[in-house]
């Protein structure tokens, strides 16, 4: 049966003098051979703008009221009685020194302990630059503002509500974040990234795991090395790259650039697409603008919204068949090309304006066909080497 012993463990004073901390008692903890001392108070932090925090395990950071810095400081060990386990957790001491050029508050750990300790932190809601660095461990952030920048060696990351500027590294892990109101750089060598919502431009690369992104309102960068990449709503232009996985865009204001080494592309509507993939089938639904698009291997289904001026394109497939989708009343000249020879080579058009040339035996060339529709307008140019080529109509 496992036993749980709470027995004082009070704070040194010479480990408060000079750091402006509350006196407060710590209860020492056990259960079984696993040890651990809370440890509660605070630092003055009136009229304190920038902060550093430098920690060694799981990091807390909250944003709040007052002019005070409050803490949680849950030191953990292992050991077989509770003198050993009382020096164990004496092996961790944090340390507020508001006299250097950065005001910083640092866990400095001493040589010998064997548990991670987590430390919770609440800082004034005024700060303008918040600097949190911690070797190995989560981080967890909250109600914060300013120019926010966070690592760690190693763990997940989780941001709720940051109003401000967020820049964050961890050396592998998931990172999952709420809202972000500035800009936004995420670095991950592995692990999933998520983002609910970002208001200025984000910059988001993991060295293999998904990264979703549901509301973007700037420009997206989107960067994995194996794993999809999802964007469901954008306000400007999306760039995203895998070099193995699908690509989704679902909604963007903007340009789509996108590149992927093995997968499809999927792109909802956009205003102008340029995107190729080396293995796999692309599908652009309710596009505009310039589209440029080529697959070595799969094929492309392109469909133009309506109501909209077209500009220049090209959709090249190497080895599929490729679809176009036309509204009937858009203006636009048609020039399309099947490398396939004679018979082979299909192109099929449900425009009476568009003419498939035929080929003479015993010419085996390439099957072409160009047409203008309602007069004519920017040049759609379509090219298949091994598949057959779709000109639908769409009213």
């Amino acid at each position: 049966m496992t036993r749980r012993l709470a027995l004082p463990l009070m704070l040194s004073a010479a480990m408060l003098r000079g750091q402006g901390a509350r006196d407060a008692a710590t209860a020492l903890q056990r259960d079984g051979d696993e040890w651990s001392a809370v440890e509660t108070g605070s630092f003055p932090a009136r009229g304190l703008m920038n902060l550093r925090v430098s920690s060694i395990g799981a990091v807390t950071v909250t944003g709040g009221g007052g002019d005070r810095i409050e803490y949680r400081l849950i030191r953990r060990a292992r050991a077989s009685g509770e003198e050993q386990a009382r020096r164990l957790a004496s092996l961790f001491e944090l340390r507020f020194d508001r006299a250097s050029a950065i005001p910083t508050l640092t866990l400095q750990p001493a040589p010998g302990w064997n548990r991670t300790p987590q430390l919770e932190l609440r800082v004034p809601s005024t700060l303008i630059s918040t600097h949190v660095f911690t070797q190995t461990g989560a981080l967890t952030l909250d109600r914060l503002s300013g120019q926010l920048t966070c690592e760690t060696g190693g763990g997940p990351v989780r941001a709720g509500s940051i109003d401000g500027a967020l820049q964050l590294t961890t050396g592998g892990g998931p990172v999952d974040i709420r809202y972000v109101a500035g800009g936004l750089r995420c670095l991950t060598a592995g692990g999933p990234i998520r983002v609910q919502r970002v208001d200025g431009e984000s910059w988001l690369e993991t060295g293999g795991g998904d990264v979703i992104v549901d509301v973007a309102m700037a420009r997206v960068h989107a960067s994995t090395g194996a794993g999809n990449v999802e964007v469901s709503r954008a306000r400007g232009n999306v760039s995203a790259r895998t070099l193995a996985g699908v690509i989704k865009v679902y909604e963007a204001s903007g340009l789509v650039n996108a590149h992927t080494g093995g997968g499809g592309i999927q792109v909802g509507s956009a205003h102008g697409v340029q995107c190729d993939s080396v293995a796999g089938g692309v599908r652009l639904r309710n596009v505009s603008g310039p589209v440029n698009v080529s697959t070595a291997a799969g094929s492309i289904l392109a469909e133009w919204a309506g109501g909209v001026r077209m500009e220049n394109s090209i959709l090249n497939s190497a080895s599929g068949d490729i679809t176009v989708v036309i509204p009937a009343r858009l203006a636009v000249t048609i020039q399309a090309m099947n490398e396939l020879p004679g018979k082979y080579g299909r192109i099929v058009s449900e425009f009476s304006e568009i003419r498939v040339l035929p080929v003479v035996a015993p010419v085996r060339g390439p099957v072409l066909a160009e047409g203008a529709l309602n007069g004519g307008g920017p040049v759609l140019r379509v090219a298949a080497t091994r598949g057959t080529i779709f000109l639908r109509r769409k009213e």
